[in-house]
């Protein structure tokens, strides 16, 4: 997609600047056949220049699916005394690892290896 909208950059730009080279020579003596072809190349190199901004709007437009890797330090991000504690599954009760967490979206979401349930982490308030 983006060798399609450089293509279509560089096009637009040549016709847009051949056009300003044909609007000169219409005018030494003027000759309105060479004005007539200066208008067509600049519209053709307008359209060019719009067919590329549309497709940079549909490209901005598009999902991006980002992952990302969270470490948690206990002696330095959380401060003080805070231990991390051992997350266990909600339906069987085994103890899972960092590899059964993933963070969407839509939350946490915890996959048990075990008995394979699915849901999603939600913190208690701590008042």
């Amino acid at each position: 997609m983006r060798a399609t909208l450089l293509v279509l950059l560089i096009l637009g730009i040549f016709f847009v600047l051949l056009s300003s080279i044909f609007f000169l020579a219409a005018f030494s003596p003027f000759s309105l056949s060479l004005l007539v072809e200066a208008t067509i190349l600049f519209i053709i190199g307008i359209i060019f220049l719009l067919l590329y901004y549309r497709g940079m709007k549909m490209d901005a437009q598009r999902a991006v699916e980002l992952k990302q890797r969270i470490i948690i330090n206990t002696s330095e991000d959380l401060g003080g005394d805070a231990k991390l504690h051992d997350l266990k599954c909600r339906h069987c009760g085994a103890t899972l690892t960092e590899k059964d967490v993933s963070i969407t979206n839509a939350g946490v979401i915890v996959k048990c290896p075990y008995c394979g349930a699915v849901y999603r982490l939600e913190e208690e308030p701590k008042w």
